[in-house]
């Protein structure tokens, strides 16, 4: 059956477990956190030594994976056998699976971890009639800022909101990567409780003054001096400024003006809800949606994909120099 993180987080505590769980999906973070709860917070130490078997996908034989589930636990209610990435096994070699699965051992608990998107759903589906199946989905980009200050929050830690913000905009919708820049950031704040967005500029490699945000309000602002400046040191600084980050950053930009031209209520807490932003950033929006002309703003973002499209090759020349595509679509947005 398809089975929730929360639910199957549950089944461990319990010791209500199934005979076996595959654990599939494009997140990595909750994959990892569940395999490590299977794998730490079921046998005491002493249990593990005889009870505790890990394989790798890689390396291992499903034949030996198979031989060890079907061994009775020794002086513990339960043998743990897991299976990590999964997705490095040949397909055949892991479709072999399906004979265990018609008779598992109810004392043992299989765990298949299987990172990314391609496990076959016909063996998916078999597994899902004798045990638990997760699929573990990236988030929304709007959920993430939320997720980032619930961590922290977890952690005993807090964290300003422009520094979620920034963090979500450099680092994407990958929870893992996020959860580990976190960590590093923690253990950078000695006897501080409070991540600022001065820790996230320091330690992440984000500057103060030439970041994405400061390149949205100088469009905003048709600061066009500013504007390049920005641009330059993204050209001087490729590595911590892809241009892929930056055209996405900007077109999710434009598309959140095109949503606050059109609404009828633009107080702050109306546009905190239609982007689904704290109210402290809806004033970076209200204005700007206010300076651009709804044409231009659906001009811009068709400007936007074209550059995108550019900087890929399509419809283009060989780029030698993304960057002076970027400083031609700045000057074009605010012209």
């Amino acid at each position: 059956m398809a089975s929730t993180f929360e639910s199957i987080e549950k089944e461990i505590a319990n010791r209500t477990l199934q005979p076996v769980y595959l654990l599939k999906g494009e997140e990595a973070y909750y994959l990892k956190l569940l395999a490590d709860k299977f794998e730490k917070s079921i046998l005491d130490e002493s249990e593990a030594d005889f009870n505790l078997s890990v394989f790798y996908g890689k390396d291992a034989s499903m034949e030996q994976i198979m031989l060890t589930a079907k061994q009775y636990p020794v002086m513990s209610p339960y043998r743990i056998v897991i299976l990590k990435e999964a997705q490095m096994m040949d397909k055949r070699e892991l479709s072999k699976i399906e004979r265990y699965l018609m008779k598992p051992l109810p004392t043992t608990v299989l765990v298949i971890v299987n990172n990314g998107k391609d496990f076959p759903q016909a063996l998916a589906t078999k597994i899902g009639k004798v045990g638990n199946v997760f699929d573990s989905k990236k988030p929304y980009d709007n959920q993430v800022v939320a997720w980032i200050d619930s961590y922290v929050k977890q952690q005993g830690y807090t964290i300003e909101q422009q520094a979620s913000v920034l963090m979500f905009e450099y680092i994407g919708n990958n929870l893992q990567n996020i959860s580990n820049e976190i960590s590093k950031l923690i253990v950078n704040l000695s006897d501080r409780r409070s991540i600022t967005l001065a820790d996230v500029s320091e330690h992440i490699g984000i500057s103060k003054e030439y970041n994405i945000f400061e390149l949205q309000n100088a469009i905003a602002g048709f600061n066009q001096e500013k504007i390049n400046s920005i641009v330059d040191y993204f050209e001087a600084n490729p590595k911590e400024n892809p241009m892929a980050l930056i055209l996405s950053s900007l077109f999710n930009y434009f598309v959140k003006l095109l949503i606050v031209s059109q609404l009828p209520d633009k107080s702050n807490n109306a546009v905190s809800q239609a982007l689904n932003i704290s109210p402290y950033f809806a004033k970076d929006y209200i204005l700007p949606a206010q300076r651009f002309t709804m044409d231009k703003i659906i001009r811009n973002i068709a400007l936007i994909k074209d550059c995108d499209l550019k900087t890929k090759g399509v419809d283009s020349a060989a780029v030698t120099n993304e960057y002076e595509l970027l400083k031609e679509l700045v000057y074009k947005l605010i012209h």
